[in-house]
């Protein structure tokens, strides 16, 4: 019992090391070159237990210098696919004309998941589709700012919620669903932002975490329900 709680304190000062080394790293002249993998090396052995916002950053880090592929970000989270992917489209759907693209992808990854397939797979031609690198180097700072915050208060708890994934795939589904059908602007952010977080609940196994996003999915959809009723 012991040793657990030894190795769980050790995972969390990991990743305070890392954000205040990031943070020296952001306060840094604008000449470093070092990057975050640079600055903060992770074992093998530790890569399951470290952050989310940690693993998105060091695999900016890694991207390739021009173009990258759906491809290459699944193959680059192993164990952790439908959830990178799905954060990833999410942090996308923030932004209202590439958003509509995004929550297309997360509708159709729902779907994969209310059938039971456990990892991701879209067309070969979705696969290989080259996005500029751009996207992902002009991300980081308010995107894991925003993460690292919320991390602070996410762990591993309540593990049998994170059970009923065909019900996440329902409520991902529902959600990306009626953010494009309500003529509303901005209807995309709280979406992107539900969607963020239930990811994130997969991605820390936070089964509180899920509760509390699928609990503010479903009250997203009835008051959309209640908006799309309204203009009709």
């Amino acid at each position: 019992m012991m040793r657990g709680t030894n190795l769980k304190t050790t995972d969390r000062q990991k990743n305070k090391i890392f954000e205040s080394r990031a943070a020296i790293l952001e306060m840094a002249e604008p000449g470093l070159t070092m990057t975050y993998s640079e600055l903060y090396p992770i074992s093998p052995a530790s890569l399951p237990t470290i952050h989310t916002s940690v693993m998105l950053r060091r695999l900016i880090d890694n991207a390739p210098p021009d173009h990258f592929t759906l491809d290459w970000l699944v193959s680059s989270m192993p164990g952790r696919s439908y959830g990178i992917v799905v954060l990833f489209l999410a942090l996308l759907s923030f932004v209202p004309i590439v958003g509509v693209g995004a929550r297309l992808l997360v509708m159709f990854l729902a779907l994969q998941i209310i059938f039971g397939r456990r990892s991701p797979a879209f067309p070969q031609l979705v696969m290989m589709r080259k996005f500029s690198s751009r996207h992902l180097t002009r991300m980081p700072l308010v995107a894991f700012r925003a993460l690292s915050y919320v991390e602070k208060s996410i762990r591993p708890r309540w593990a049998p919620i994170l059970n009923g994934r065909r019900i996440s795939g329902i409520i991902l589904f529902l959600v990306s669903l009626m953010s494009l059908l309500l003529p509303v602007p901005f209807a995309n952010v709280p979406a992107a932002a539900i969607i963020a977080l239930m990811a994130l609940a997969y991605l820390e196994h936070d089964g509180l975490l899920l509760i509390v996003a699928e609990a503010l999915g479903v009250g997203m959809m009835i008051l959309m329900g209640a908006l799309l009723i309204g203009i009709t």
